[in-house]
């Protein structure tokens, strides 16, 4: 008892939080981030923010699980003390920081006029806390036309998801759809009927992610999938 009671003493003397789930850190609004430029030109940043719980100065750790960057795009990555250039960085840790500190992994695309898709996916953890790890991801869709505004003007209906067997898709306008892998590869191809509605069968791929992308006179519009048959 005795032993157990220096034990904890020793930790809040140290700062460190003793929340009942054991974090030290929280990924900021959610751990998957979807990002709709509103246009195929210009450089776009996109971060996903990291929050200390708590009283001690804590350093994460970070390891790239995949990376899908179109080759017509320049990138950059950035952690809180150094930058990568054309190189999304395999493994490194932050600068320690405090519960008062704005820390963030920040992707930033040069798309060059090329509309294309990219995700990419990190794991994330406190050094000196490993057992808790996150897997944090970022889907940018870069398309001619769709922007956030025009994904939620344009009424598409898509389920289920994840999908078990099929896929559905209907929205004003639909004329075909495609399913591809995360590294752009068309799987399968679809035409829509006469209520603008596609049907994609999905028995012949594996379980995991995918992207649906449905074409339309208004616009090119993509949503990540998840297939578990």
């Amino acid at each position: 008892m005795k032993k157990s009671t220096l034990i904890l003493l020793s930790l809040a003397f140290a700062g460190i939080s003793l929340s009942a789930a054991g974090r030290t850190y929280e990924v900021i609004n959610g751990n998957t981030h979807q990002w709709w430029p509103s246009s195929a030109s210009g450089l776009f940043d996109y971060a996903i923010h990291f929050k200390n719980l708590t009283d001690a100065p804590i350093q994460l750790r970070y390891k790239k699980l995949s990376a899908d960057v179109p080759s017509a795009w320049s990138s950059t990555f950035c952690d809180n003390k150094n930058c990568y250039f054309d190189n999304m960085y395999d493994m490194d840790t932050f600068a320690a920081f405090n519960k008062t500190d704005d820390v963030s992994i920040k992707i930033s695309f040069d798309v060059k006029g090329k509309a294309d898709t990219s995700i990419i996916r990190y794991e994330v953890y406190d050094i000196n806390n490993p057992g808790i790890k996150d897997t944090i991801e970022w889907n940018v869709f870069v398309r001619w036309s769709a922007s956030s505004t025009d994904l939620v003007q344009s009424g598409l209906l898509l389920g289920p998801n994840p999908a078990g067997g099929f896929l559905s898709a209907q929205m004003p306008g639909l004329r075909e759809a495609t399913i591809s892998d995360l590294n752009g590869r068309i799987l399968l191809h679809g035409k829509a009927d006469e209520s603008n509605q596609v049907r994609l069968n999905l028995e012949a791929l594996k379980a995991g992610s995918y992207i649906f992308t449905g074409y339309s006179p208004q616009g090119v519009i993509s949503r990540k999938v998840s297939h578990n048959p």
